[in-house]
């Protein structure tokens, strides 16, 4: 815990334009709700660089086989914000802006590089895509 200093206790404490009568330097001001409360985005970030250097990663070890294009990686970071598994339809990815056909060529391509696994579902359910970082060893 932080202790409120004043200029009574330490009097050199006044900041250089403030007066000698002024109230007191908050040495440890207290946090507000709004400023220092965590926002969808901010919880999301450490997820998106993770991602980020499991794809980087991927792309240097295997420079010669199949590097991943940069909108993989922007899927990738749309499908698994805070989460390991992701149940969106390619129609409503699409709406990420994302176009259908290479879409389908970008999920097919991330399950072949093991980044993904997929689970199918019985018809009119959407299938569950699973996260893998750092992606799997295709045997």
């Amino acid at each position: 815990m932080c202790a409120r200093l004043d200029n009574r206790t330490i009097p050199h404490l006044t900041e250089p334009d403030q007066a000698q009568n002024a109230p007191p330097v908050d040495a440890c001001p207290r946090p507000d709700g709004g400023a220092s409360a965590l926002t969808e985005e901010t919880r999301a970030l450490p997820r998106k660089r993770e991602i980020e250097a499991a794809f980087a990663a991927y792309n240097r070890i295997d420079r010669e086989t199949a590097v991943l294009p940069p909108p993989a990686l922007r899927l990738l970071t749309v499908m698994f914000p805070r989460s390991d598994a992701c149940r969106r339809s390619v129609a409503s990815l699409a709406q990420e802006g994302f176009d259908v056909r290479p879409l389908r060529r970008l999920l097919r391509a991330l399950l072949e590089a093991g980044f993904l696994s997929k689970q199918e579902s019985l018809a009119r359910v959407t299938n569950t895509y699973r996260l893998h970082l750092p992606p799997r060893r295709r045997r």
